[in-house]
């Protein structure tokens, strides 16, 4: 092994090994270059902050030549100075590197106030390592804490001075559940606003499905390249934020991913691995290896069900408001009404019927329907004979919300958490501080006594027949067993033993990188919102779903997205789900072209790579464009966000499909499924005018090679 070379600040040895190239050519005075996988690297030779940053096939990712250079940032509150600040960019480095890493040394770190500088008596050693995979740059940092109090918090990578690779105008920050435009979004508001409530900061929340981040990955760019992060953590390592800051005086983003596990006096702490990948193209490309260690440490419970798998989406149908003294005025639903509606879902493409409120929740042993839903054997033959129709009826359960006589029967304290009293007359008409009557507490899950009724209640309804069942709150804490994921297992293994075909749906309510996988869809409350990266990641299950009342907008942006549609419209002044679909006639007319489409194309949806609108050469605003692809033909669903008008799109297909040039044809189809137009294309580069579509209209894209029998939606 070469012994390490040290890095001035002017020369810089030349070394190429393992995708490592340390470059001696022309760095900013006081600067020294690194190029790990193609990304060079300008470290300021006295801090060893990042100065700027490129790449030959995206430009100039980051530059911070300002002063405000980062890589490593430490809170440090003393009694008399709570903001105290230890960072990089108040240090002296040592830089050193080798074969195959760049390493930074502080020997102490420096502070925001030079006062304060002997008692920050810490060490930090930041190494910037060429990943295997060609592309990506690993950053990891470790600290020694020799002061005599803890270190609450560390940011690390700090990134300070990412620029808009795309423009202003198209450059994008996006993650698996949220995408931002920051350099035109993240303005200080110029209103008398409270500053620590400005918009140029936000704090981005990764671990739980209705986060803003949800996955630890995320993306800065556009469709002509950027920048990929992601943390190598999983699982039940902590979900730390990620900090985005825009700059006012400069107009560049920082980004600080954020490290909450206090460091005690007298020990050390190491951050994991990040890793930044530059992308010439868009997010799809960038994802990709974080796609992969998402595959290594992901692992499904069960298959989900073809029924499932292919299905536009299901219906929820709440039956009562949960009053059952009031026999008049309760029902929501009869169980009569559930074979029509099952033949209505059946009509618009959906799978199953979530039968929510049919039985009093938070009880244990879970008790016997509500007297004005009917017996457990009417439920039962009613559940039949939408079984028969083709949409099976999944029982609503909820069980990790406990009330006072659960708690008691478990052995457990009872504190009030929250109330799920609801109905359309009261004042609030959720939670009134006045009711009482469905307040609950969280059940103890490990309790052996929950464990049981958990294990005989379900026994007794799938064997009765009751194999489709959706769990309310998915909620799991930590990994000792026994645990929710018990009884969730035990639940799944024995449905299947009755039959193969079984679903079952779930709240996700914690880490979603755990809690998604025993589920086949999530009941959430979630509206609609552009998650298409989460949506890639997940083409083995579960189906991610979108509530619908009757949003066109929110039904076709989902259809093209491959979410899960969870509808359920509402009669005026009553609750979700308490309406038919046909009252809703455009409603009704969209879902069925929606279907009808998904039918046409489901190899596409089912086992295309997502890579939304990637394929574009410029970003076009007034379309919502979502993209399917296999190694040699591609689908794309083409939304009008605007008002009536056709649509010149700049196509790119070379880095995502493996075919020659002169073998393309490009096939549009209507909101019906028909062909209006065929065109060869002698380029992978080339440009599709879309027909005039409607405000919410849509066309389908086909992308082939030319004489292919596979074609509408039949891919390999």
């Amino acid at each position: 092994m070469k012994a390490p070379i040290r890095v001035y600040p002017i020369a810089l040895a030349l070394c190429v090994s393992a995708g490592v190239t340390f470059v001696a050519a022309a760095p900013a005075l006081g600067a020294t270059n690194v190029r790990l996988n193609g990304t060079e690297i300008e470290l300021d030779a006295n801090t060893g902050a990042i100065v700027r940053m490129t790449h030959p096939d995206v430009g100039t990712l980051l530059d911070a030549s300002e002063g405000n250079a980062g890589l490593l940032e430490l809170a440090y509150p003393l009694p008399e100075f709570e903001p105290l600040r230890l960072a990089s960019r108040f240090s002296t480095a040592r830089i050193e590197v080798n074969e195959h890493e760049v390493t930074i040394h502080y020997e102490r770190l420096g502070s925001s106030r030079t006062a304060f500088n002997e008692r920050a008596n810490f060490s930090a050693t930041v190494k910037l390592a060429a990943a295997d995979d060609g592309k990506s740059v690993i950053f990891t940092c470790r600290i020694e804490n020799r002061s005599e109090q803890p270190i609450p918090q560390m940011l690390f990578p700090d990134l300070a001075g990412l620029l808009p690779t795309a423009g202003e105008a198209h450059t994008q920050l996006r993650t698996c559940g949220t995408v931002i435009s920051p350099w035109t979004e993240m303005q200080s508001n110029p209103s008398g606003q409270f500053w620590v409530e400005d918009q140029d900061l936000v704090v981005l929340r990764p671990g739980r499905l209705l986060s803003n981040m949800i996955f630890r990955w995320l993306d800065v760019g556009g469709t002509r390249g950027g920048v990929s992060l992601f943390a190598k953590r999983w699982g039940w390592d902590p979900a730390n934020n990620v900090y985005a800051d825009m700059d006012q005086r400069t107009m560049k983003l920082r980004l600080m991913w954020e490290h909450a596990e206090a460091i005690k006096a007298g020990a050390s702490y190491d951050s994991g691995e990040f890793w930044l990948t530059p992308h010439a193209h868009g997010w799809a490309e960038g994802i990709d290896p974080y796609r992969r260690w998402f595959t290594q440490n992901y692992k499904r419970l069960c298959p989900m069900p073809e029924r499932i798998r292919n299905g536009l989406g299901f219906r929820t149908a709440w039956m009562t408001q949960r009053a059952p003294a009031d026999p008049e005025g309760d029902n929501v639903w009869r169980l009569s009404d559930l074979p029509d509606m099952a033949t209505e879902a059946k009509a618009h493409g959906l799978a199953e019927i979530v039968v929510w409120s049919w039985c009093q929740p938070f009880h244990l042993p879970i008790p016997p329907p509500y007297p004005q839903v009917g017996t457990i054997d009417e439920l039962l033959a009613t559940a039949r004979q939408c079984e028969r129709i083709g949409v099976p009826l999944s029982l609503f359960v909820t069980v990790l919300g406990a009330d006072r006589e659960t708690a008691k029967r478990h052995g457990s304290v009872w504190r009030k958490r929250g109330s799920y009293t609801r109905h359309v007359e009261l004042l609030p008409r959720r939670g009134a501080w006045y009711t009482s009557s469905y307040d609950y507490n969280y059940a103890d899950v490990r309790c052996a006594g929950w464990q049981a009724d958990v294990h005989d209640s379900l026994k007794a309804l799938i064997d009765k027949g009751f194999t489709d069942l959706t769990w309310d709150q998915v909620k799991l804490t930590n990994d000792r067993e026994p645990n929710m994921i018990t009884a969730i297992r035990w639940i799944r293994e024995y449905t299947r033993q009755h039959d193969a075909d079984a679903s079952f749906g779930g709240e996700s309510t914690s880490v979603a990188e755990i809690d998604l996988e025993p589920v086949d869809f999530t009941w959430n409350w979630r509206n609609y919102s552009d998650t298409r990266p989460l949506i890639s990641l997940l083409a083995d299950g579960p189906r991610i779903n979108v509530n619908i009342n009757r949003s066109i907008p929110d039904v076709v942006r989902s259809f093209a997205d491959n979410l899960y549609l969870n509808v359920m419209p509402r009669r005026p002044e009553h609750i979700n789900g308490s309406d038919w679909i046909r009252n809703h006639a455009e409603l009704s007319r969209v879902l069925k072209q929606c279907a009808r489409l998904r039918r046409q194309f489901l190899p596409y949806f089912t086992g295309g790579r997502l890579i939304g609108d990637c394929v574009l050469v410029e970003p076009n605003p007034a379309i919502h464009l979502t993209a399917y692809c296999f190694k040699d033909r591609m689908l794309a669903v083409v939304v009008n966000t605007g008002p009536r008008q056709a649509h010149d799109l700049q196509c790119d297909v070379e880095p995502w499909l493996e075919v020659k040039a002169g073998e393309l044809e490009v096939t549009l189809f209507d909101e019906g499924g028909h062909p209006t137009e065929h065109k060869q294309h002698e380029s992978k580069q080339f440009t599709v005018r879309t027909p005039a579509l409607e405000p919410w209209g849509l066309c389908v894209i086909e992308i082939v090679p030319t004489g292919s029998a596979s074609r509408q939606g039949q891919a390999p």
